[in-house]
Order: structure tokens, then C-alpha cells, then sequence
């Protein structure tokens, strides 16, 4: 059995083997494919591709073009287990390899892409006004959903699901789990440490009157009474927001564009 792709620098590796496990490293973030061949297949080696699909691994027969997009971060020690058909990335990152400071922070779950970082519904943090190491994310969530972040859109070194203080969530086979439904911000200090998933306050300013938003009778909205016209400044806000140091109410302002109905930092 064999591993390639943009994860092995386009190189072919064989996969290692010890008993019913294989397993191979990424040598770069990006796609890694598996395929296995031997003297009796007369077949095109990829008709016999493989690939990892919710934790099994899964082999989508002669039509390769089902086979699923398996992007997986450098450094990354992948495991099958052949013999029960499993199949993981190494467990949750520890936090001494979670930086303090990053370029991206994405999310999956059971509503963000059902833990396919390849899909285009997995999340992207906003991270404001105050550099690399604040996030945030503005959302519905479901009570009893599960959560994973990453530095890397794609599964292995970078993924994690908790820091040295996590807030108003719980931690269950390394993921975040939600307490109940509602609208939440989702924020992630990598400088302190902090995790905190907390219901969201909603206020701001319009032509120099206060706004107040709340939640609709859905559980999944909010809206607000706009007494002057003007330019409106919304601002999101949690109790885990006042613990965090230089990070005031306009370093993540946010406003709703009106063409997309996004819901974007200003």
C-alpha cells in the first residue's frame, strides 16, 4: 500500500507496516491519497485508490471521482487500522504545538461541514482589530453539538478542541460540545489560553442613538428598533470579552452587508 500527493510533496511513500497498522507522516499540508496494488491486480493502480472518511477507511471502487478530498496538515502521523477498519490523525494537537498567534482559525462540526475540512461550509474565524491571536465566530449553535478548531483547514497537527481555560462548554472525545441552543460567540484567545463559548449580547449605535438587539421568537435571530437614520455600528459582546486585555468594543465591530446578508467585521 502505497501513500501520494501534495501531502508527500507529490512523491510516493509506502506505508509502514506493523501488524494490521500502517501508517505514513506528512511531509506538507495538502492532499493525501492512498492506494494499494499488488502482482495480481491487472487493474489501473488508480481504480484501487482509498481513502479516510469519519474515522473508517473507505474505498470508493472503480469510480475514483467519488472518492473523497482528504486534506491533512504537515506533520501529521496518519494510522489505519486494517484489521477494525479505523482509521485517525494523531488525537487532538497538544497546546504546546497550538501557537499564540496564527493567520487563519477554522472550525468544523456536526453543523460546519460535518467534519470534512474540505468542505466550503467549515468556518472562518473573524480575529478583529488586535492582530493574530484573538477569534471569534458568530453563530447558531445546536445544544449537545460538537465543535473542532484548527490552524490548518485540514485534519491532523492543528486541530483541538480546548486550551488551558475552556468557558461555558464541555470537552467529549476531544471536541467542544454546547450546553443548550442558541446564538453564540465562539472565541478563542491563543495568547491566554482561553476558550469561551458564550450567549451573545448584541448592541451598538445608530445616528448617535443606542441600539439594543434580541432575540426573535426562533431562538435563531435577533433583531433591533432603529430610532435615527445614520451610519450603524454594531458591536458583539461576552462576559469572556472583558477578561481579555486590549481588545475593546472596536477592535470587533462588525455590520451586516446588505447585498450578501454576511455578517462580516467592519
Amino acid at each position: 500500500m502505497y501513500a501520494s500527493g501534495t501531502a508527500l510533496g507529490d512523491k510516493e511513500q509506502a506505508l509502514e507496516l506493523n501488524g494490521s497498522n500502517l501508517s505514513v507522516e506528512t511531509t506538507e499540508t495538502g492532499q493525501l491519497n492512498f492506494f494499494a496494488n499488488s502482482e495480481q491486480n491487472a487493474r489501473d493502480w488508480s481504480t484501487m485508490m482509498f481513502t479516510i472518511r469519519n474515522g473508517k477507511v473507505e474505498y470508493p471502487g472503480v469510480a475514483t471521482s467519488e472518492a473523497s478530498v482528504l486534506p491533512v496538515a504537515k506533520g501529521t502521523k496518519v494510522s489505519l487500522d486494517i484489521a477494525n477498519n479505523t482509521a485517525d490523525f494523531g488525537g487532538t494537537t497538544p497546546e504546546n504545538l497550538i501557537p499564540e498567534g496564527v493567520k487563519h482559525l477554522y472550525m468544523t462540526g456536526d453543523d460546519f461541514g460535518n467534519w470534512d475540512w474540505s468542505s466550503p461550509e467549515v468556518a472562518s474565524f473573524e480575529n478583529g482589530y488586535a492582530g493574530d491571536s484573538r477569534w471569534f465566530y458568530i453563530t447558531y449553535l445546536r445544544g449537545g453539538t460538537a465543535l473542532e478548531f484548527s490552524t490548518e483547514k485540514a485534519f491532523g497537527k492543528g486541530n483541538f478542541a480546548q486550551l488551558k481555560t475552556l468557558t461555558d462548554y464541555t470537552v467529549a472525545n476531544n471536541r467542544a460540545v454546547v450546553p443548550s441552543d442558541g446564538i453564540y460567540i465562539v472565541f478563542v484567545a491563543l495568547d491566554s489560553r482561553d476558550i469561551a463559548i458564550q450567549p451573545l449580547k448584541l448592541s451598538g449605535d445608530c445616528g448617535g442613538a443606542p441600539v439594543e438587539f434580541a432575540a426573535n421568537a426562533d431562538g435563531r435571530t435577533m433583531s433591533a428598533t432603529i430610532t435615527n437614520g445614520g451610519r450603524m455600528r454594531i458591536y458583539p459582546d461576552i462576559p469572556a470579552f472583558k477578561k481579555a486585555k486590549k481588545f475593546s468594543s472596536w477592535k470587533r465591530e462588525v455590520y451586516v452587508n446588505p447585498e450578501t446578508k454576511d455578517f462580516p467585521l467592519s
